[in-house]
């Protein structure tokens, strides 16, 4: 059978197991329900998403430990060839040969191997961002993280406080979860340590980044740009502030949006028919 249609099916299974994993979860509980009514649209779908994800932690599992690390990882560094190595391209007609030339003498790129790589988060994503960066770019890899992880990675960084990596990021790559606290986790005064050369990229959640003050300090040419993946809320409102600069990259959620990181994220219901079974779940969260 076809893994979407199997998860279509396993949703109502998914819900109805959900009350069995409730008793279990307290707190996690309120919040999963406050994300349900704060969302912009209460369609079922989306509150069968939300519902699943707490059985999900209920039965301590993470569906998204293979696949979203290696999409999510590609799609950020698809942003920084765009942002940084300008792309002109010719469709439709040849450049005349004085806009040809103009274009040759005036476009400039930057070479990621010179610069530094600065990731707020080293999670299982910005592990593999960092990855890349060190060992496919040759950048100089700085993170910041709550704990204490440098053990546990295989490439060269260095751990470094906040107003650091901030001070010394030429890309700042945001990686971090939505807990409490994190609203506008990187906000005016964090934005104002940055370098008016750096670049700004999100792909973990829209909330963590204050957007209007990510805007001033664009237009106010304080920033050199940004890219941006996730929005709060999402879709975008038709005034968002963002929109309109020339030096900002702004896509609709598609990080993930890969046809292997889909298909396996469907069949995450295996491991929660083996978890039910009392067998132990191929991912595991930590």
């Amino acid at each position: 059978m076809d893994p979407a249609a199997i998860v279509n099916v396993a949703l109502a299974g998914l819900l109805t197991g959900l009350v069995y994993g409730l008793m279990a979860l307290g707190l996690s509980v309120i919040f999963g329900v406050v994300r349900v009514v704060n969302f912009a649209h209460g369609e079922m779908m989306t509150i069968a998403m939300y519902a699943t994800v707490v059985l999900f932690t209920a039965l301590r599992l993470d569906p998204f430990l293979a696949v979203l690390p290696v999409a999510a990882a590609f799609f950020v560094f698809g942003y920084l060839l765009q942002l940084l190595r300008p792309w002109c391209f010719f469709r439709e007609r040849a450049y005349e040969p004085a806009e040809f030339k103009r274009i040759r003498n005036s476009v400039r790129g930057v070479q990621l191997n010179e610069l530094t790589l600065g990731v707020l988060g080293m999670g299982r994503v910005g592990r593999r961002v960092g990855r890349i960066g060190a060992s496919g770019f040759a950048m100089r890899v700085i993170y910041n993280e709550l704990r204490d992880v440098a053990g546990e990675l295989d490439f060269p960084a260095v751990a470094v406080d906040k107003p650091t990596l901030y001070r010394e990021a030429d890309v700042l790559t945001i990686h971090v979860d939505m807990r409490p606290g994190n609203r506008n986790l990187v906000a005016a005064e964090q934005l104002a340590l940055l370098k008016p050369t750096a670049v700004v990229v999100n792909t973990s959640r829209g909330e963590v980044l204050d957007a209007a003050a990510l805007a001033d300090a664009i237009r106010g040419g304080r920033l050199a740009g940004a890219a941006i993946d996730v929005f709060a809320p999402e879709p975008p409102p038709a005034d968002y502030p963002l929109l309109g600069l020339p030096n900002v990259l702004l896509t609709p959620h598609l990080a993930a949006r890969t046809a292997t990181a889909l298909e396996n994220m469907s069949w995450v219901v295996r491991d929660v028919e083996a978890v039910l079974r009392g067998e132990k779940p191929r991912w595991p969260a930590p």
